[in-house]
């Protein structure tokens, strides 16, 4: 199913290194779950969130409170056994 456009959303176009998309895959695939499907450009624009804000961070150009964390650390991601 697609994701809902936003009214106030830019559409933009890059272009990404070859090996980022298997990698973008790999996420996705463990991100899925029964009825959650998760796609690779799910899974870049929440890289370019995180990253981001990061960069924010870094560069000191934000006041603001950290946003929630879009996804858990890697290691809070419940694996299946």
């Amino acid at each position: 199913m697609p994701r809902a456009r936003s009214e106030n959303a830019i559409q933009i176009t890059l272009r990404v290194e070859p090996e980022w998309l298997p990698r973008a895959d790999a996420v996705a695939r463990e991100l899925g779950r029964p009825g959650f499907f998760v796609t690779r450009t799910s899974v870049i624009r929440m890289a370019m969130v995180q990253g981001l804000e990061q960069l924010e961070r870094t560069a000191g150009v934000t006041d603001e409170e950290p946003a929630p964390e879009i996804l858990p650390a890697p290691a809070e991601i419940a694996r299946d056994p």
